[in-house]
């Protein structure tokens, strides 16, 4: 019994033996499992790390040509073939004439400049504006400058017209370097434009200008009691379409009142009263139909 005891034992211990020989087979296969699985994540770590530094890289080389392509292009000051273009089209005209036949061409279009007299109006007005223009550092060739332009050439024409006493050459500020709107007698609207003349009882005036006509904004003309304003109605007055008020009592005028005069269409006040009027009555004053008070007695 004791023998067969010893046996049962024995091969119990081999069976043991066999048994823990598996589970240490068992052990070394699954480090060996992980330890292949390590490094294979490693490697597919390290294979992402440099993929995406060489993108980082690329960025930044596109980034880096991105700015020197940024700053040559701030700092090329060679204009490309349509700006050059743009700007010699710009609306603002080349100073191919003198400032004088620039204004004159602007002012007085249609006609040659030798035939404006040196001792003419006219030209001492060009003259005047272009001295001015040249003192104050003005741009005479801007274009929406003109507007501005004409209403000083029309005083400037009406003041060398005209006979001016000493008492009065300083007193009305006409001529100066002072904006229109600035000189006394005158009178702008809230743009700026010359809207109102008020020469009552000035012995300086001598004709009324065509010129007058230019002054498409104004809507208030009084030359009362003016006794040394001769000459004739200018047709020219009919181009006061915003006129409301026309007063010339008093005065030396003569002639005919021309037909323009019907254009007039706003006006509500017109007195020639005590002029030196001859001649029919247009009958285009019938298309006044504002005119509330009409005055053509004593001519």
């Amino acid at each position: 019994i004791t023998g067969e005891t010893m046996d049962d034992n024995h091969d119990d211990d081999d069976d043991n033996g066999a048994d823990d020989n598996a589970r240490r087979e068992k052990s070394r296969l699954r480090m060996m499992l992980c330890l292949v699985f390590f490094v294979v994540v490693a490697a597919a770590g390290v294979a992402l790390g440099v993929t995406l530094s060489s993108n980082d890289d690329s960025a930044g080389n596109n980034a880096e040509n991105n700015s020197e392509n940024s700053n040559e292009q701030r700092f090329d000051t060679t204009p490309a073939p349509e700006q050059i273009v743009a700007t010699t089209s710009s609306p603002t005209p080349s100073p191919t004439l003198d400032p004088f036949q620039f204004l004159k061409a602007n002012l007085i279009p249609g006609r040659p400049i030798d035939e404006i007299a040196i001792d003419s109006s006219q030209y001492k007005s060009l003259t005047w504006l272009v001295d001015t223009a040249r003192m104050n550092a003005d741009d005479l060739y801007d274009q929406s400058q003109l507007p501005r332009l004409t209403e000083r050439y029309v005083f400037g024409v009406m003041y060398y017209e005209w006979e001016w006493p000493e008492d009065q050459a300083n007193l009305d500020l006409w001529l100066s370097d002072l904006d229109v709107c600035a000189w006394r007698r005158v009178e702008c609207d809230e743009d700026g434009f010359v809207h109102n003349i008020d020469l009552l009882y000035l012995d300086a005036v001598r004709t009324l200008p065509s010129e007058i006509g230019l002054l498409t904004q104004l809507t208030s003309l009084y030359l009362l009691a003016n006794k040394f304003l001769g000459g004739t109605v200018p047709t020219e007055i009919g181009q006061l379409t915003a006129l409301l008020y026309l007063d010339v009592d008093e005065s030396r005028l003569s002639g005919t009142i021309p037909s323009e005069i019907g254009q007039l269409t706003q006006c509500t006040l017109l007195s020639f009263d005590k002029c030196q009027l001859n001649g029919p009555i247009p009958s285009e004053l019938g298309m006044m139909e504002q005119l509330i008070l009409i005055g053509l007695g004593d001519n």
